[in-house]
């Protein structure tokens, strides 16, 4: 199995005597598992995925792998399941405790998944990602803030839609949310409009520092003489008003030292920035957890004026380490330091500098705060946290899962209206080299769409097709797949009528008509928007096409097969994707065509070849992550076993009667109507075709020159705007 093929298996925590016993250990498993479930019916078994975890995940990171190393030790008969890929358990893995010993089984597919996962009450989702989609059991997600709704202008349009796909299928499925403050939760109900029975505050899992701290190598930090602040180089996290704050001081003469760790500025030479500001400025990037506690025993105090938190971990390590701090008073930062912290305002540099020069030059003020620091972080110890997460866990595993219409839609993005409803203030302006870009408010942009396309000579359709695309508005993405697949699997009836791959396009597999020329030349001018998948040799049947751009899909999105020879009006895109919008339980969409046989002749027989609903034509889908094609012909996409079109779908009787049709422009060149005579076996369907389009009747049956239509289907002649005409670039509405 490859390497970054996602494989999904539980894992049972628990303690072992040896790696070698593991097999023979799996039975006290399921007896200990077995037994707690008699003894105590009340108490929830919990699966945890930890999809979306990676090493650099930061605070939410911290938080999953301290509640799975916390559990086993609080719980010691309670079982929690894994679910993740081999990468993941392997990072997580490095986290644990030596001494745990993590049991586990592989699972196959998805199906068997669902399978292993109904032995849990709760399945948790603590990393902010949601996969499987829709999990058929009781869920619970941790939602760490809804930091876009105050500060879209520090979010891509990309990362506004992504999250906003992830709230509307979080709505649509009943999904429980867990946040980590009273401030989120409050932000949830107010701007979401969640249920508040459905929301549930519990604070992050805080993994303790190391008892002993290690001085960062190649430093020369004096005990005390230096603000620490741990944050990696995002704009809310405010550095810039920082530096600022401590260039003011320096200049009134009071010249303190600052130490930044986590990721390296990106954007902003913070170097030169405080160079600037006559700052005494380190920045030491990511370090071990044993330099972080050796900075927090060896600061002076914490700063942390970030702008936005949901939570604020490094505030709780600096209470279990006993380090005063200047504290941001915005958010959910008050909520996690009380009392003992001196607060300023993080959208004033001159009240930071305030704060600062206050606790910096106080040693009485410090003295207080580090003797109330054990208490106020005694109130998020790890076992009161853990336990509120299993009294959470009980309370809602027999809850049946709340879910909305399918046709409720979110709030639109307001940023003032956040602002007054959630914090009764203004938004106070934010870094120019962010909001500069940002209007006062703006709207959540539309569902993104993903258009795939595999093509053998496409020309010239593609360029027309283009022409579309680039007018449509909003998130869109197309994925072509070019070259020619082997007979296999969907096509190889096409060997029993002699059909064969033409052999010029077995080396190189490439088009031969400047398909390959116009795509080098869209995708070298907009690889935002297009991506070109190829191969040297022929692909092992259609099916294997379809999937290849999926793995590059990392979200929800419309995924919209269009094939080369098919035109789209640009209003029905817009509709079409404002329908799925609008609708989060709409899964797929089938729809009719008028489908041409030559370029004037098109038959519209509903129900009929063409126009057969039964297999035609199935174009749109709501895809996630882990969804898979089963069949290319006709087109069946998987979740979990299950044919996302029995999931909720318009069928092609709804979407004409809302005038959503496309053209077909199957039979509309002779180099066309050529390649399907030798890669389908239709034998004489070159001098067929040539035959039909001499016919001069307004009504004819195509199955007189074309024998694989049926008999008894006409086609008529379209308008002349209507027409196909090779050269020309109009649209088709």
């Amino acid at each position: 199995m490859p390497e970054n093929q996602p494989v999904h298996f539980t894992t049972t925590l628990t303690t072992g005597l040896s790696q070698l016993l593991s097999s023979a250990m799996r039975l006290p498993f399921r007896l200990a598992d077995w037994t707690w479930r008699r003894l105590r019916p009340d108490r929830a078994v919990v699966g945890v995925s930890l999809a979306g975890y990676h090493e650099h995940l930061g605070g939410v990171g911290n938080y999953a792998i301290s509640l799975l190393r916390s559990w086993p030790a609080i719980f010691p008969l309670q079982a929690v399941r894994l679910f993740c890929s081999k990468g993941t358990f392997s990072l997580a893995q490095k986290s644990l405790p030596l001494r745990s010993r993590i049991e586990h089984r592989f699972l196959g597919s998805e199906s068997e998944l669902i399978a292993a996962a109904s032995d849990c009450d709760v399945v948790f989702f603590p990393c902010g990602h949601l996969a499987p989609v829709p999990l058929p059991l009781r869920s619970a997600f941790h939602l760490a803030d809804l930091q876009e709704w105050f500060f879209p202008e520090y979010f891509s349009d990309e990362e506004l839609c992504r999250r906003r796909n992830r709230y509307r299928t979080l709505r649509a499925f009943g999904v429980a949310l867990f946040v980590p403050s009273e401030f989120t939760r409050r932000c949830v109900i107010e701007l979401l409009e969640y249920p508040p029975e459905n929301v549930f505050t519990l604070p992050l899992l805080c993994a303790d520092l190391p008892g002993r701290g290690l001085c960062p190598q190649g430093t020369s930090l004096e005990t005390g003489q230096f603000l620490y602040y741990p944050a990696d180089d995002y704009p809310h996290k405010n550095h810039r008003s920082l530096l600022l704050a401590l260039g003011q001081l320096a200049r009134e003469g009071l010249q303190i030292p600052l130490v930044c760790t986590g990721s390296r500025p990106m954007e902003t030479d913070w170097e030169s920035l405080a160079r600037d500001s006559g700052v005494d400025f380190l920045h030491l990037g990511r370090v071990s957890r044993a330099e972080v506690r050796w900075l927090f025993d060896h600061a002076r105090a914490l700063v942390f004026p970030s702008q936005f938190e949901g939570f604020g971990i490094p505030v709780l390590e600096a209470l279990k380490c006993g380090l005063p701090m200047v504290c941001s008073n915005f958010s959910s930062v008050p909520e996690v330091a009380g009392d003992v912290a001196e607060y300023c305002d993080p959208f004033c540099t001159d009240d930071i500098a305030r704060a600062i020069r206050s606790l910096w030059t106080d040693e009485v003020k410090r003295r207080l705060l580090r003797e109330a620091s054990a208490g106020q972080a005694e109130k998020f110890s790890t076992s009161k946290i853990t336990r509120r997460h299993a009294e959470t866990f009980d309370a809602i595993k027999n809850v049946r899962p709340w879910a909305l219409s399918k046709n409720a839609a979110l709030p639109e993005l307001d940023r003032d209206r956040s602002w007054k409803r959630c914090t009764g203030r203004e938004h106070p302006g934010g870094e120019p080299r962010k909001l500069a870009r940002a209007p006062a408010a703006r709207a959540i942009p539309d569902l993104s769409v993903h258009f795939f396309t595999i093509v053998l000579n496409g020309m010239p359709f593609l360029p027309q097709q283009w022409e579309v695309l680039k007018a449509l508005p909003g998130l869109w993405h197309w994925h072509v797949v070019e070259g020619v697949a082997e007979l296999k699997h969907d096509t190889s009836w096409s060997l029993r009528n002699g059909g064969a791959l033409p052999e010029r396009f077995r080396t190189g597999n490439r088009s031969d008509d400047g398909t390959s020329e116009f795509l080098d030349r869209i995708a070298g001018e907009s690889p935002d928007r297009v991506t070109v998948y190829r191969r040297n040799r022929p692909w092992e049947g259609k099916l294997e096409m379809c999937q290849e751009p999926l793995a590059n899909i990392g979200s929800e999105v419309l995924l919209w097969q269009l094939d080369s020879d098919e035109f789209w009006a640009l209003q029905t895109l817009n509709e079409v994707r404002d329908e799925f919008q609008n609708n989060p339980g709409l899964m797929a969409a089938k729809f009719r065509c008028h489908f041409h046989v030559t370029p004037d002749l098109v038959l519209d027989n509903v129900g009929f070849y063409g126009n057969d609903g039964r297999v035609e034509w199935l174009r749109v889908w709501r895809f996630f992550p882990g969804d898979q094609w089963l069949t290319h012909e006709p087109p069946v996409l998987q979740r979990q076993g299950r044919d996302l079109f029995s999931l909720g779908a318009l069928d092609a009787r709804q979407t004409s009667l809302k005038g959503w049709k496309f053209r077909h422009f199957a039979y509309v060149i002779a180099s066309q109507v050529a390649f399907k005579e030798s890669y389908y076996g239709y034998s004489g369907a070159v001098d067929g075709w040539k035959a039909l389009c001499a016919d001069p009747g307004q009504e004819v049956m195509p199955s007189t020159y074309l024998p694989w239509i049926p008999a008894g289907i006409w086609a008529t002649r379209c308008q002349p705007e209507e027409v196909f005409h090779p050269q020309s670039l109009k649209t088709y509405a």
